[in-house]
């Protein structure tokens, strides 16, 4: 997966979708496993900020999803994160900590 991950770095466009599809192909058997929505969320967010804006919030409405339904307290921090990357500051700690409790 990521070696996946790599090539969807790499990648632009309808070649970037499509590693993202083998991505999602392979995330429900292994949802659980940390590492693996680690890896799906930096897919999704690299797809965000590299796709044209008419698909770009589809990829921020999944990031979103995956940082609600995870058990894990640092894919949340990750989603917070790369909001904080694209709101350029405007996220203040105050906030930021008000998220995460």
């Amino acid at each position: 997966m990521d070696t996946i991950l790599s090539d969807l770095v790499h990648s632009e466009n309808n070649e970037q979708i499509a590693k993202l599809s083998e991505i999602k192909a392979l995330y429900p058997e292994y949802e659980e496993c940390l590492d693996v929505q680690m890896i799906y969320m930096n897919a999704l967010y690299h797809c965000f900020r590299r796709q044209p804006k008419a698909i770009a919030n589809d990829f921020l409405n999944e990031m979103e999803s995956l940082s609600e339904s995870s058990s894990y307290p640092l894919i949340k921090v990750m989603y917070l994160h790369y909001m904080i990357l694209e709101c350029e500051g405007y996220y203040s700690a105050e906030s930021l900590m008000d998220e995460l409790t």
